[in-house]
């Protein structure tokens, strides 16, 4: 019974890795592709913009994909 126990709550465990793995796949995705078209756009990404990406959440470079259709500046693109 116990080892039964242990065994589902390990496999919990390694679910919910998988899980966070697989988000954290998503959005370093997401992220790789904004920066993409961030460097077509415009040119090379200073520091202070890729620190910005690199602490994006998933909703934040949602709002940067369809922003960086309309935007004239890195600025525009990343402001708050």
């Amino acid at each position: 019974m116990l080892a039964e126990n242990l065994e589902q709550w390990i496999q919990g465990i390694e679910d919910r890795a998988a899980e966070v793995a697989k988000v954290e796949g998503k959005v370093d995705g997401e992220r790789q592709l904004l920066l993409k078209q961030i460097k077509l756009k415009f040119g090379s990404v200073p520091d202070w913009a890729q620190a910005k990406l690199d602490q994006a959440s998933s909703g934040e470079m949602d709002v940067w994909s369809e922003r960086i259709l309309t935007a004239d500046s890195l600025d525009a693109l990343l402001a708050d």
